[in-house]
C-alpha cells in the first residue's frame, strides 16, 4: 500500500529532476530511491518518470505529482492545526524572503517571534519572489514576503509595509559641491553612479529619477546585491538608490555618518506584502510570525 514516504520521495525527485541529487538530499542510496519510484509505478500500473537527464514526468506523473503535493500540503495543515489545538507550537516554519529584505528585517523579527514560539525553528529561503507562488502551492513555504502579485488566484495577500527608496550620496561629494538635497545632485556635471539591478524596484525607481531629471552619470561599479552597492557608496564610489530600511539596519553609525540620505521628489515607494496559500489553514505560528515582523518593521522605521 502506498505510504507518505514514497509520495514525499517522489516530490523530491521531481524537484531535483535527478535521482542522484534527490537521494543525496534525502540521505539514502540511489538504489533505495529508485526502488521506491519503481514500487510506485508498479502499484499505480503506469510509468511516472522518463528516466533521462534531466528526469521528465509522463502525463501520469504530472497527475500523480499534483495529488502528492496536495496530500502533503493537507497532511502538514492537519499537524499544524492539531499542534495549535494542544498548544505544542513545535516544528519548522519555512519563510521565503529576498536576501536584502531578510538581512534588514529578520534579525529583529525572529527574536520577537521566538519570545512567543521558543520551540519553533525558522528557515529562511532567500530567493527571488517570482518563485514564491509555486513554492507555497508545493508546500515548500508556509509564508512568503516581498512584492507579490495581488491578482494571483493562488495567493492570499496580507499588507506588511511601504518600502521607500532613497538616494545615498557620499559625504565627500556633498561637501565638495554643497549638496543638501537630492535636487542639489542635479547640479553636478557628471555624477558617479552605482546602478541597481535592472529587474528590481530599487533600480527601476533610480532609473526613473535619473531619466526624469536628465541626469548625466558615469557608472563606476555594479553589483547585483543592494547591500554591496550600499557599501560601495559608503566607500565613496558614487551615489546609489536603496531602500531606507536597508540603510537604517545594515550601516553602522560611522558608516551612516559618511553618507547623506535624501528622499526623492517622485513616487519612490512600493508595497511589501505577506503571501500565503489561499484556502488553507494558517497556523498560530504563521500568524504570530506575521505579527512579529510587523512589530519589527515599526521599530526599524522609527
Amino acid at each position: 500500500m502506498m505510504n507518505f514516504m514514497s509520495m514525499e520521495y517522489f516530490i523530491i525527485v521531481v524537484h531535483y529532476r535527478n535521482i542522484t541529487r534527490a537521494a543525496a538530499h534525502l540521505h539514502i542510496t540511489q538504489q533505495t530511491l529508485s526502488a521506491h519510484m519503481s514500487a510506485l509505478e508498479k502499484e499505480l500500473g503506469c510509468q511516472l518518470l522518463i528516466r533521462r537527464t534531466p528526469l521528465r514526468l509522463t502525463y501520469e506523473g504530472e497527475v500523480f505529482y499534483r495529488y502528492a503535493s496536495e496530500i502533503r500540503q493537507r497532511y502538514g495543515e492537519m499537524h499544524e492545526e492539531f499542534a495549535d489545538l494542544i498548544k505544542m507550537h513545535r516544528g519548522l516554519l519555512n519563510v521565503g524572503i529576498a536576501y536584502m529584505r531578510g538581512r534588514a528585517i529578520m534579525p529583529s523579527a525572529i527574536p520577537l517571534f521566538q519570545q512567543r514560539f521558543p520551540d519553533m525553528e525558522v528557515r529562511l529561503d532567500e530567493r527571488a519572489a517570482d518563485s514564491y507562488s509555486t513554492s507555497l502551492l508545493d508546500g515548500e513555504l508556509e509564508l512568503a514576503i516581498g512584492q507579490l502579485d495581488e491578482h494571483d488566484p493562488n495567493l492570499e495577500i496580507l499588507p506588511f509595509y511601504q518600502e521607500e527608496v532613497i538616494m545615498a550620496v557620499p559625504l565627500h561629494l556633498c561637501e565638495a559641491h554643497s549638496i543638501r538635497s537630492a535636487a542639489d545632485v542635479l547640479t553636478l556635471p557628471q555624477i558617479p553612479y552605482l546602478p541597481g539591478e535592472d529587474n528590481d524596484s530599487n533600480g527601476r525607481i533610480g532609473r526613473k529619477y535619473l531619466k526624469q531629471h536628465e541626469m548625466q552619470v558615469k557608472v563606476t561599479a555594479r553589483s547585483h546585491l543592494a547591500e554591496t552597492t550600499l557599501q560601495l557608496c559608503v566607500g565613496g564610489c558614487g551615489i546609489c538608490f536603496c531602500p531606507r530600511i536597508l540603510a537604517n539596519t545594515v550601516l553602522s553609525p560611522q558608516q551612516k555618518a559618511s553618507l547623506r540620505l535624501f528622499s526623492l521628489d517622485i513616487d519612490a515607494t512600493y508595497a511589501v506584502s505577506f503571501g500565503l496559500r489561499r484556502g488553507t489553514y494558517h497556523s498560530e505560528a504563521v500568524m504570530g510570525f506575521i505579527d512579529s515582523a510587523r512589530e519589527a518593521v515599526k521599530l526599524l522605521q522609527i
